[in-house]
């Protein structure tokens, strides 16, 4: 179906991203634990209110969480309701290894499609957002910024999924690679 060559630079550039997807999650973790100890501090040994750091650590903990969504779905390591895994496991020891693979890529796909339709629906409600100029109450910034963790967690995700549909998820491991 696709030549050695272009699976290899597509594994490449998804290697890429999954650093890429590192470097932000680990930049939000030390974020948010600096914002989350200058909240301590001042609360409990300053005596000082500090509504900015509570808002941030919870905009920084929304990128973090969609961020790291996308990233498990790169590993495949996300908890799920194991309905389709059931289903795929139960019927596979009836039948071969190719149906096993098709039921795990209508599963994938089925995944793809509401995610798309999810980043369709949420884009909608960013545009929304930017038409409204809405801010933040305590730090006053644009809420665009912090909402858009969601829809780039989201994208992320989906070209995860696509990635799981291309090439299998064996091949995903920056380990395994050389």
């Amino acid at each position: 179906m696709w030549e050695n060559n272009t699976i290899s630079r597509l594994r490449k550039v998804e290697h890429l991203v999954v650093k890429l997807e590192g470097v932000l999650l680990a930049t939000t973790m030390f974020g948010l634990l600096a914002v989350i100890s200058i909240q301590v501090l001042c609360r409990y040994c300053l005596h000082i209110s500090t509504p900015w750091a509570e808002e941030t650590a919870r905009y920084l903990f929304v990128w973090m969480s969609y961020v790291g969504a996308g990233r498990a779905f790169s590993e495949m390591a996300h908890i799920e309701i194991d309905i389709m895994n059931t289903v795929i496991d139960s019927y596979a020891k009836k039948s071969s290894q190719k149906y096993r693979t098709i039921l795990s890529k209508i599963s994938l796909v089925s995944t793809a499609v509401f995610l798309i339709a999810f980043a369709g629906i949420f884009s909608q409600f960013l545009g929304n957002i930017a038409k409204l100029g809405q801010h933040s109450p305590s730090t006053g910034i644009n809420m665009l910024l912090p909402m858009s963790g969601v829809f780039v967690g989201t994208i992320l995700m989906i070209y995860h999924v696509l990635c799981r549909i291309v090439f299998p998820f064996e091949a995903a491991s920056a380990t395994n690679e050389k």
